[in-house]
């Protein structure tokens, strides 16, 4: 069963998966950032309750984790947040991007 808001026209090459040019994603907007919705798990033939972060650019690019690059299930993204130290040197704090309610603390 599709999930009511699946764009039927929708094609998906599986033999071209990877982002070629740095370009594609260089100097692009984050314009949302969501827990998948069952339409994105379909398209990726993902089941299940764990459902990976959705970066979504201002030209509709989506990014999210996969568990490996074959896309065997959803996976966890990391970010690395720089911090300036007292020094002015830069650490760097390593934080898993969750998507937490907004009406949470």
């Amino acid at each position: 069963m599709e999930p009511n808001d699946l764009n039927n026209s929708l094609v998906i090459d599986p033999s071209d998966t990877t982002v070629h040019e740095s370009r594609m994603l260089t100097h692009r907007v984050i314009v949302d950032v969501h827990t998948a919705t069952d339409s994105e798990m379909f398209i990726e033939g993902w089941t299940g309750e764990a459902r990976p972060a959705v970066i979504v650019l201002d030209d509709g690019t989506k990014l999210y984790a996969s568990r490996d690059e074959r896309g065997t299930g959803p996976g966890v993204m990391f970010m690395l947040c720089p911090v300036q130290q007292e020094s002015h040197s830069t650490s760097w704090i390593k934080r898993r991007v969750a998507i937490v309610p907004a009406d949470s603390p």
